[in-house]
């Protein structure tokens, strides 16, 4: 007899999500549905991975923290430039500016207000979220 009842536990948390597939509709799906949120899934292979993925990214965001996905970059101008983008409202542009300006990322995060003015394409009120972010 197949198992048609798996569970997804989340120690950080101590979430237990259950799907029972024996029934027609779950605890969970019903739960899901009343929120509005419905997943779509290939099989209950599938459905286990999804749960787990929403799992661990409810577990993420509830601490608050919000990781950085995609290219990890390798030579030190590419990390230097990877952790300027990090700053609020600056991109690949405005951090070469930034990085040519100063010459260091330590540097950028010390400036003061009046010096970071000085760069191209900063004005008040990135500086603002800048300082924000760095307090």
């Amino acid at each position: 007899m197949a198992n048609n009842h798996h569970s997804l536990q989340i120690p950080e948390k101590r979430l237990k999500i259950s799907v029972d597939y024996r029934e027609k509709t779950s605890g969970i799906v019903e739960l899901l549905n009343r929120s509005g949120f419905i997943v779509h899934s290939k099989s209950l292979k599938h459905t286990c991975q999804l749960m787990r993925w929403m799992g661990q990214q409810f577990v993420k965001l509830s601490d608050g923290i919000s990781p950085r996905s995609g290219h990890r970059p390798k030579r030190q101008l590419s990390k230097q430039l990877y952790v300027l983008q990090g700053l609020p409202n600056v991109g690949p542009t405005l951090s070469k500016k930034l990085l040519g300006h100063f010459k260091s990322v330590r540097n950028v995060m010390t400036a003061n207000e009046k010096k970071l003015l000085q760069v191209a394409g900063i004005g008040p009120k990135k500086v603002k979220a800048i300082q924000k972010v760095l307090e």
